[in-house]
């Protein structure tokens, strides 16, 4: 890597920003943790020492918040949004109140994101890197079955990054050269989980560490992607 880039990462010190966090620091970029409270900023501080709290559900705060990354660094190369939780549900048992809560976990918190950081991103020569967090069953109906309104959540975040690419697509002075992939795991290997599926085949599981490699991969450009799904 020829200079320290800014990368930013939200939901930092959840199972998966963990990982992030740390493979990216051990590779050389300079990372900008966000995270939900002071509490997980403590927790957060021991592998990186940019940590902001941030309410992702708060659009305001999420925009003044992606304007002071360019005014105390000039620049950010790429944002990894990780913000999210699942819940279960099939068609029956599922109330619109549970679609807005997903909703509003899943997709908006990363829409507060998107829509400054691509306004910041248009005003770079180089663009940005957008990472999103899709899913199995925001991708195909058969996984959806079981967790309705976490899939229609996450079926939104798919059409987002489809926007942000054909929006992204650079103009004829390659002024907007801003893309997203959205990474599609299964189910993770945490402690969380083990404890919750005790009786699982954890070999199958995606580690938190393999899919941040992943990530790196793509943004020092050995790999381009629209959409990076795992096993």
């Amino acid at each position: 890597m020829e200079a320290l880039k800014n990368i930013l990462v939200t939901g930092a010190n959840g199972n998966l920003g963990d990982a992030v966090v740390a493979t990216l620091i051990k590779s050389g970029y300079q990372v900008v943790a966000a995270v939900h409270s002071a509490t997980e900023s403590e927790m957060a501080a021991s592998h990186n020492p940019e940590i902001h709290v941030v309410d992702a559900s708060d659009a305001d705060a999420v925009t003044n918040f992606v304007d002071g990354i360019w005014t105390r660094h000039n620049s950010l190369d790429a944002a990894i949004l990780l913000v999210g939780g699942f819940a279960p549900g099939t068609m029956e048992k599922t109330s619109m109140e549970d679609v807005h809560k997903m909703i509003s976990l899943n997709f908006e918190t990363a829409f507060h994101y998107v829509r400054p950081l691509i306004s910041r991103m248009k005003q770079q020569p180089l663009g940005g890197k957008i990472f999103l967090m899709g899913s199995k069953p925001g991708k195909n109906p058969a996984a959806a079955r079981t967790a309705v309104a976490y899939a229609f959540s996450k079926s939104l975040v798919f059409r987002m990054a489809e926007i942000i690419n054909e929006e992204g697509i650079p103009n004829s002075l390659g002024t907007k050269n801003i893309s997203a992939t959205v990474f599609v795991p299964g189910t993770l290997d945490t402690k969380t989980n083990r404890e919750a599926m005790p009786n699982a085949d954890f070999s199958k599981w995606n580690k938190p560490e393999d899919i941040a490699l992943r990530m790196e991969k793509v943004l020092s450009g050995k790999e381009i992607a629209a959409v990076i799904e795992f096993e």
